[in-house]
């Protein structure tokens, strides 16, 4: 398990080759893992900030998905650039991509307030 910032793959935004795993664009990307060190230091901060920007400078016409027909609105939701508890695992075409693990622990938070 890892601490990771995620998103969604676009073509328009991180491109594809013909080396691309022929799905990708049904996977979420690994954008930056973090290690205990790392997350305790806040160094994603401002990456999230970032991402957040660059984003927001983006075209309507990059803001698109071949899939996910609210893309633009799910990217331009602020709550979008967040860490997630993830699984990684290698693709054949070398994209690094995410199994999100956030919601089990959220599920667990509040199954163990609510026995308090």
């Amino acid at each position: 398990m890892h601490i990771a910032i995620c998103e969604i793959f676009n073509q328009n935004i991180h491109g594809k080759t013909n080396e691309s795993t022929r799905d990708i664009d049904t996977h979420i990307l690994v954008n930056t893992a973090f290690t205990i060190a790392e997350f305790m230091n806040n160094e994603w901060v401002p990456l999230i900030d970032m991402m957040r920007q660059s984003y927001q400078s983006y075209s309507p016409n990059i803001k698109q998905h071949p899939y996910i027909r609210n893309y633009k609105h799910i990217v331009n939701d602020t709550r979008y650039y967040k860490l997630d508890i993830v699984q990684t695992q290698m693709l054949e075409g070398g994209e690094c991509v995410a199994v999100i693990k956030t919601g089990l622990l959220k599920k667990l938070q509040r199954r163990w307030r609510s026995k308090r």
